[in-house]
Protein backbone atom coordinates (compact mmCIF):
# COMPACT_ATOMS: atom_id res chain seq x y z
CA UNK A 1 0.00 0.00 0.00
CA UNK A 2 1.40 3.37 -1.01
CA UNK A 3 0.62 6.11 1.46
CA UNK A 4 3.02 8.54 -0.19
CA UNK A 5 1.52 11.96 -0.11
CA UNK A 6 -1.71 10.90 1.64
CA UNK A 7 -1.69 14.11 3.68
CA UNK A 8 -1.71 16.36 0.62
CA UNK A 9 -4.18 14.04 -1.11
CA UNK A 10 -6.53 14.29 1.90
CA UNK A 11 -6.15 18.07 2.03
CA UNK A 12 -7.06 18.26 -1.66
CA UNK A 13 -10.01 15.90 -1.17
CA UNK A 14 -11.50 18.00 1.61
CA UNK A 15 -11.03 21.14 -0.48
CA UNK A 16 -12.95 19.42 -3.28
CA UNK A 17 -15.76 18.61 -0.85
CA UNK A 18 -15.87 22.20 0.40
CA UNK A 19 -15.75 23.69 -3.11
CA UNK A 20 -18.32 21.16 -4.25
CA UNK A 21 -20.76 22.17 -1.51
CA UNK A 22 -20.27 25.81 -2.45
CA UNK A 23 -20.77 25.06 -6.14
CA UNK A 24 -23.94 23.08 -5.52
CA UNK A 25 -25.42 26.15 -3.81
CA UNK A 26 -24.26 28.55 -6.54
CA UNK A 27 -26.52 29.20 -9.50
CA UNK A 28 -25.12 27.70 -12.68
CA UNK A 29 -22.39 25.71 -10.92
CA UNK A 30 -24.41 22.86 -9.42
CA UNK A 31 -23.17 20.23 -11.87
CA UNK A 32 -19.51 21.10 -11.38
CA UNK A 33 -20.12 21.37 -7.64
CA UNK A 34 -21.56 17.86 -7.50
CA UNK A 35 -18.58 16.59 -9.47
CA UNK A 36 -16.10 18.17 -7.04
CA UNK A 37 -18.09 16.98 -4.04
CA UNK A 38 -18.23 13.34 -5.15
CA UNK A 39 -14.57 13.30 -6.19
CA UNK A 40 -13.61 14.68 -2.76
CA UNK A 41 -15.79 12.15 -0.92
CA UNK A 42 -14.47 9.25 -3.02
CA UNK A 43 -10.85 10.30 -2.53
CA UNK A 44 -11.39 10.79 1.22
CA UNK A 45 -12.91 7.32 1.57
CA UNK A 46 -9.94 5.82 -0.24
CA UNK A 47 -7.40 7.71 1.90
CA UNK A 48 -9.13 7.01 5.22
CA UNK A 49 -9.37 3.32 4.24
CA UNK A 50 -5.63 3.23 3.54
CA UNK A 51 -4.80 4.94 6.83
CA UNK A 52 -7.18 2.68 8.75
CA UNK A 53 -5.67 -0.45 7.19
CA UNK A 54 -2.16 0.72 8.06
CA UNK A 55 -3.24 1.04 11.70
CA UNK A 56 -0.69 3.68 12.71
CA UNK A 57 -2.13 5.73 15.58
CA UNK A 58 -0.23 8.89 14.62
CA UNK A 59 -1.52 8.70 11.06
CA UNK A 60 -5.09 8.00 12.18
CA UNK A 61 -5.05 11.01 14.48
CA UNK A 62 -3.37 13.21 11.87
CA UNK A 63 -5.87 12.21 9.17
CA UNK A 64 -8.81 13.17 11.36
CA UNK A 65 -7.09 16.38 12.46
CA UNK A 66 -6.38 17.38 8.85
CA UNK A 67 -9.95 16.64 7.82
CA UNK A 68 -11.42 18.64 10.70
CA UNK A 69 -9.04 21.56 10.09
CA UNK A 70 -10.02 21.78 6.42
CA UNK A 71 -13.72 21.43 7.26
CA UNK A 72 -13.40 24.28 9.77
CA UNK A 73 -11.65 26.51 7.24
CA UNK A 74 -14.41 25.81 4.70
CA UNK A 75 -17.32 26.33 7.09
CA UNK A 76 -19.70 29.23 6.44
CA UNK A 77 -19.51 31.91 9.12
CA UNK A 78 -23.21 31.46 9.85
CA UNK A 79 -22.68 27.79 10.76
CA UNK A 80 -21.83 28.69 14.36
CA UNK A 81 -22.79 25.28 15.79
CA UNK A 82 -20.58 23.47 13.26
CA UNK A 83 -17.68 25.87 13.86
CA UNK A 84 -17.90 25.33 17.63
CA UNK A 85 -18.00 21.58 17.09
CA UNK A 86 -14.91 21.67 14.83
CA UNK A 87 -13.04 23.88 17.28
CA UNK A 88 -13.87 21.59 20.20
CA UNK A 89 -12.78 18.55 18.19
CA UNK A 90 -9.49 20.20 17.24
CA UNK A 91 -8.72 21.04 20.87
CA UNK A 92 -9.37 17.39 21.67
CA UNK A 93 -7.05 16.39 18.81
CA UNK A 94 -4.28 18.41 20.46
CA UNK A 95 -4.95 16.66 23.77
CA UNK A 96 -4.93 13.29 22.00
CA UNK A 97 -1.59 14.01 20.35
CA UNK A 98 -0.09 15.03 23.67
CA UNK A 99 -1.22 11.75 25.26
CA UNK A 100 -0.06 9.69 22.28
CA UNK A 101 3.39 11.24 22.62
CA UNK A 102 3.40 10.51 26.37
CA UNK A 103 2.55 6.89 25.64
CA UNK A 104 5.91 6.54 23.87
CA UNK A 105 7.70 7.23 27.17
CA UNK A 106 6.53 4.48 29.55
CA UNK A 107 7.83 6.07 32.76
CA UNK A 108 5.95 9.31 32.06
CA UNK A 109 2.84 7.42 31.06
CA UNK A 110 2.83 5.51 34.34
CA UNK A 111 2.62 8.90 36.07
CA UNK A 112 -0.37 9.77 33.88
CA UNK A 113 -2.02 6.54 34.95
CA UNK A 114 -1.49 7.44 38.60
CA UNK A 115 -2.85 10.96 38.06
CA UNK A 116 -6.11 9.89 36.41
CA UNK A 117 -8.86 8.78 38.73
CA UNK A 118 -9.42 5.06 38.95
CA UNK A 119 -13.19 5.50 39.06
CA UNK A 120 -15.12 3.66 36.37
CA UNK A 121 -16.08 6.83 34.48
CA UNK A 122 -12.40 7.79 34.10
CA UNK A 123 -11.39 4.37 32.79
CA UNK A 124 -11.93 2.45 29.58
CA UNK A 125 -11.30 -1.28 29.76
CA UNK A 126 -9.46 -0.64 33.04
CA UNK A 127 -7.07 1.80 31.32
CA UNK A 128 -6.91 5.56 31.94
CA UNK A 129 -9.34 7.49 29.77
CA UNK A 130 -6.82 10.15 28.80
CA UNK A 131 -7.09 12.77 26.06
CA UNK A 132 -6.54 10.24 23.28
CA UNK A 133 -9.36 8.00 24.41
CA UNK A 134 -11.64 10.92 25.21
CA UNK A 135 -11.30 12.07 21.60
CA UNK A 136 -11.44 8.67 19.89
CA UNK A 137 -14.42 7.47 21.94
CA UNK A 138 -16.27 10.80 21.91
CA UNK A 139 -15.70 11.98 18.34
CA UNK A 140 -17.90 9.22 16.86
CA UNK A 141 -20.88 10.85 18.59
CA UNK A 142 -20.08 14.08 16.77
CA UNK A 143 -19.83 12.19 13.48
CA UNK A 144 -23.08 10.28 14.16
CA UNK A 145 -24.90 13.56 14.73
CA UNK A 146 -24.00 14.45 11.13
CA UNK A 147 -25.59 11.20 10.00
CA UNK A 148 -28.92 12.52 11.29
CA UNK A 149 -28.93 15.43 8.84
CA UNK A 150 -31.90 15.40 6.50
CA UNK A 151 -30.84 14.50 2.99
CA UNK A 152 -27.29 13.39 3.82
CA UNK A 153 -25.69 11.94 0.74
CA UNK A 154 -25.10 8.14 0.86
CA UNK A 155 -21.42 8.62 -0.03
CA UNK A 156 -20.97 11.18 2.73
CA UNK A 157 -22.72 8.75 5.09
CA UNK A 158 -20.19 6.07 4.10
CA UNK A 159 -17.31 8.47 4.78
CA UNK A 160 -18.66 9.38 8.21
CA UNK A 161 -19.17 5.70 9.09
CA UNK A 162 -15.61 4.95 8.00
CA UNK A 163 -14.31 7.76 10.20
CA UNK A 164 -16.34 6.36 13.12
CA UNK A 165 -14.79 2.92 12.56
CA UNK A 166 -11.37 4.50 12.40
CA UNK A 167 -11.87 6.18 15.79
CA UNK A 168 -12.93 2.93 17.43
CA UNK A 169 -10.03 1.05 15.84
CA UNK A 170 -7.61 3.71 17.10
CA UNK A 171 -9.07 3.44 20.61
CA UNK A 172 -8.65 -0.34 20.56
CA UNK A 173 -5.02 -0.10 19.36
CA UNK A 174 -4.29 2.58 21.93
CA UNK A 175 -5.68 0.48 24.81
CA UNK A 176 -3.46 -2.40 23.68
CA UNK A 177 -0.43 -0.09 23.92
CA UNK A 178 -1.57 1.17 27.31
CA UNK A 179 -1.82 -2.41 28.59
CA UNK A 180 1.70 -3.24 27.42
CA UNK A 181 3.04 -0.24 29.35
CA UNK A 182 0.89 -0.45 32.47
CA UNK A 183 0.50 -4.23 32.76
CA UNK A 184 3.53 -5.72 31.00
CA UNK A 185 3.48 -9.47 30.45
CA UNK A 186 5.63 -11.34 32.93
Amino acid sequence: MDLTGWKSRLTNAVELITNGRLGIRTSGQAEQGRSFFYKGITDSIEIFSEVLNKGDLSDILLAETLFLTKELSGADTDETHAIQSYETALVQCDDALFCLNLLSTPEQYKIVNSAISHSVKCRHKDMPKDGFLVFMLGHPTRLRNGLKMIGIDPDERELRQLRISMCYRAAKLYVEKQKVILHPPT
